[in-house]
């Protein structure tokens, strides 16, 4: 199985990284081998590159957090210079980036899992999905003040 969060797609690098290691590979043998030799290939570079890149998002946002904690204790000490204060604006809008990136992070893992685990309600699942059907069966249409029940 192959699989890629959507975080790293995201990334305007993925798709040039994706392309050039593509067609760097040499896998020789039939059509489906080839296949299957580059995607074992790219799934692994995709992780080191994945790790270079993105590194562990959650540490990334602690680090964010200190850093932007002690311009934060400066500012209150004594009031920042200019360029303390753009260095400031840049730290917050990464860690919005970072907190958005976790947020996709985790998004796509717990639809990994229920996908994987299924759900374990699974009475309660199909009863909501059985009365959606129900609700959303269209039986017929009201036009110019008649009631059509012909498909």
């Amino acid at each position: 199985m192959f699989r890629s969060l959507d975080v790293s797609q995201s990334d305007g690098r993925f798709l040039d990284f994706v392309h050039n290691k593509w067609w760097s590979y040499e896998v020789q043998g039939e059509g489906l081998f080839v296949l299957k030799g580059k995607l074992k290939k790219l799934n692994s570079d995709m992780k080191i590159w994945n790790r270079e890149v993105f590194g562990n998002v959650n540490c990334a946002g602690e680090v964010l957090h200190k850093k932007i904690q002690e311009l934060d204790n400066r500012d209150d000490e004594s009031s920042l210079d200019e360029s303390e204060r753009l260095e400031k604006k840049i730290l917050l809008v990464e860690q919005s980036r970072i907190f958005l990136n976790q947020e996709a992070v985790l998004q796509q893992k717990a639809r990994f899992k229920w996908l994987k685990q299924g759900d374990l309600n699974t009475k309660f699942f199909h009863s909501t999905v059985k009365w959606r059907r129900v609700r959303n069966v269209i039986n017929g249409i009201l036009e110019n003040g008649v009631w059509s029940e012909d498909k």
